[in-house]
């Protein structure tokens, strides 16, 4: 449970699953040990039964006037200092450093669709970036990635497929590829 300056709860909501366990163990032992220093929660929410739910992608915990540590349940904890800012590279936490990777390995793959063609473009990629961009929490873009693989896994199955959708997707993505910058 957090709760926030005006007495308000919310449950939080952590699934445990085997290939973040260490990441997991982190998270749990930063929530049992400073829960009451969170002051910042990102996540998944919703309302059930009439209380607010949480599923968190990351927990900022104030630990000092210069000290923030993060915490996600699929990376672990980071500590650093308030004052760093994100455009440090050197001292980016685990968190920025996965958003920094995932960005490169999509922005990639898109060069290479660009370059190849969606109709040799193989949809295995789009859809484990889906599952990379829903782990991190982006709003739009995991929609956007299993509609593109879907489409590319229909090319596979239909024989006079028609790749307009597939183009509509990849414009969509290369769109919110240009809002990340």
């Amino acid at each position: 449970m957090v709760e926030d300056h005006s007495g308000a709860v919310a449950e939080l909501e952590v699934p445990f699953f085997s290939r973040s366990a260490d990441a997991f163990s982190e998270f749990e032992k930063q929530l049992r040990d400073h829960g009451l220093l969170a002051c910042f929660v990102s996540g998944h929410v919703q309302m059930s039964r009439g209380r607010l739910r949480i599923r968190p992608l990351a927990v900022i915990f104030q630990m000092g006037a210069e000290e923030r540590i993060a915490a996600s349940p699929w990376l672990g904890v980071s500590s650093s200092h308030a004052d760093s800012g994100l455009r440090d590279t050197k001292n980016r936490s685990p968190i920025e450093s996965s958003i920094q990777g995932f960005t490169t390995d999509l922005q990639t793959k898109t060069a290479e669709t660009l370059l190849i063609g969606l109709q040799s473009q193989s949809p295995m990629p789009y859809h484990e970036l889906a599952g990379s961009a829903e782990r991190l929490g982006f709003a739009r873009l995991p929609s956007t990635l299993k509609a593109l693989g879907e489409e590319l896994t229909l090319r596979s199955e239909q024989r006079n497929w028609k790749s307009n959708h597939a183009v509509q997707q990849f414009a969509q993505l290369i769109m919110l590829l240009r809002v990340m910058e």
